[in-house]
């Protein structure tokens, strides 16, 4: 079993599988140039797709620590 070191000094064995059971969600990003007044119509000037959603979040978090995530969602 390889271990490594987090930032924060403790080992976390690199082959551990973190399993999540929850929802993956898309999240939808749109950039305006200002706040909208209420019942305002604006355009927007960007318009992004992440992935998200707290089990989407918290995999790519065990991802980057070097962890082996899997997760188990209803689709």
């Amino acid at each position: 079993m390889s271990i490594h070191s987090t930032p924060s000094g403790s080992a976390i064995p690199i082959d551990t599988i973190v399993l999540g059971c929850g929802m993956a969600a898309l999240d939808y990003l749109v950039t305006v140039d200002s706040y909208p007044k209420p019942d305002d119509k604006i355009r927007s000037t960007s318009f992004q797709v992440h992935g998200g959603g707290n089990i989407g979040n918290a995999m790519t978090c065990a991802a980057r620590l070097g962890l082996t995530p899997r997760s188990i969602s209803k689709v």
